[in-house]
């Protein structure tokens, strides 16, 4: 009822329904999913299909994987925009990226070892999904997570809809601080840096030597390999009403720097979206010139894409601290989670500070 959910006694046969854990006798076949995981897996079945995984014996982010996949689907199959979207299994492993997420993998490791510090930058979409998913982190000593939060921005309604941690209440507040206050809560510490990342951003010898990104500015990402970073794991969202639902990870080092992944999309200053013709189009209806440049400078945003990239993001650490496998890039769509590609690299160890996991009984 907090997030403005109304509870009901008994769900309307119409209604999408997603199934977690023992419920078993469901008679709404059509549009009942089934979420599920194991593992570093995670992701949903049509009740029809009955596809199941054990759900015990998971690593942190697998569940929340799941249920990002679930709403994936669930769009697609209303969209009515991918024929196979309710009639097939879909899902992800985290530790083996485009394997056969159904398949028990013994390779799978259980977490040991989490990340201790970290830099966040962009506290939007991915940002606060990033931030929710650390929190889910079996920390023992969660003051021993140290994080840098660095965004300039304040918190707009339309975030209520698009990022986890983000409220109409919270209407032009500073995003660094809500999602400050929301991790202090919960025991970790955190530090806030509340200007633009850019060519002008230097990381001190005794900040975080880990960066997360997610922010989708080019002029950013073309700069992250110069704020003395050891490691930078970037994380991107598609753009517009037919890319929303892309996802990309970088790493780096890597065989490209940023600038040469980026540099080419910084637009000219004299560029302008708005004169495209479907911003024209509205503004022959009415809009007027303020407005049109802020929706042209802004991307379509969907919570379940971001939690799915922040999925693969914060992952890529935690395979890296167990012996993993470390992937330059990982690419794809929730409409084909099936195919995902990616690239691997040789990387070095991770010596970029960490802390124990509470033992599984």
């Amino acid at each position: 009822m907090m997030l403005g959910g109304t509870p009901v006694a008994v769900a309307r046969p119409e209604w999408p329904t997603a199934l977690i854990g023992s419920v078993e006798d469901y008679n709404n076949n059509d549009a009942a999913w089934r979420v599920t995981w194991e593992g570093w897996r995670g992701g949903v079945a049509p009740l029809v299909i009955g596809d199941r995984l054990s759900e015990d014996n998971s690593m942190a982010l697998a569940p929340a994987l799941a249920a990002a996949v679930c709403a994936g689907e669930v769009f697609s199959y209303y969209a009515g925009d991918h024929p196979m979207a309710g009639r097939r299994a879909a899902g992800l492993s985290l530790w083996q990226p485009g394997a056969d997420w159904l398949k028990a993998d013994e390779s799978e490791p259980r977490l040991v070892f989490l990340p201790s510090h970290l830099w966040i930058i962009g506290l939007g979409n991915l940002g606060q999904a990033f931030a929710w998913l650390l929190a889910l982190m079996p920390f023992e000593v969660p003051q021993e997570l140290q994080l840098v939060l660095q965004d300039y921005d304040r918190i707009v309604p339309s975030n209520d809809s698009t990022s986890l941690l983000s409220y109409k209440h919270d209407t032009n507040k500073m995003k660094t601080r809500i999602v400050a206050d929301w991790l202090d809560k919960r025991g970790f510490t955190t530090f806030i840096e509340e200007r633009r990342f850019g060519s002008w951003t230097k990381r001190h010898a005794d900040e975080p030597g880990v960066a997360l990104c997610g922010v989708d500015n080019a002029l950013a990402r073309s700069a992250l390999d110069r704020a003395g970073f050891s490691l930078i794991v970037e994380a991107g969202l598609g753009g517009g009403p037919q890319a929303f639902r892309s996802l990309g990870i970088h790493t780096f080092p890597s065989s490209r720097t940023p600038a040469e992944i980026w540099a080419k999309q910084v637009a000219p200053a004299d560029t302008s979206t708005v004169d495209m013709p479907a911003y024209q189009a509205l503004k022959k209806n009415g809009i007027d010139a303020c407005g049109l440049t802020q929706l042209a400078s802004r991307t379509v945003g969907a919570p379940f894409v971001g939690l799915i990239a922040a999925c693969l993001a914060v992952s890529e650490l935690l395979r890296r601290l167990h012996d993993g496998r470390a992937f330059e890039f990982i690419t794809g769509s929730t409409v084909a989670l099936q195919d995902i590609e990616s690239g691997t690299l040789l990387a070095t160890p991770y010596a970029y500070g960490y802390t124990r996991a509470t033992p599984i009984a």
